[in-house]
């Protein structure tokens, strides 16, 4: 599967910091250390940022 999300779904839907990044001690006290595995790989690896994410999407036609 594709390990890069965006840096807002992170932020809005996960406890992503924009500034720090993953928080390992909140993975520990809640039980799901394994998500910190292999460089976060289950939940993401890779953030992109939003503007780099709309420059990669089509733009349709009549809506620029």
């Amino acid at each position: 599967g594709v390990t890069a999300r965006s840096l807002c779904s992170l932020v809005c839907k996960w406890t992503y910091s924009a500034e720090k990044g993953w928080d390992d001690s909140f993975w520990k006290m809640i039980g799901l250390e394994d998500l910190i595995d292999d460089n976060y790989s289950k939940i993401g690896r890779k953030v992109i940022r939003t503007e780099m994410f709309q420059e990669q999407l089509p733009t349709a036609h009549g809506l620029e």
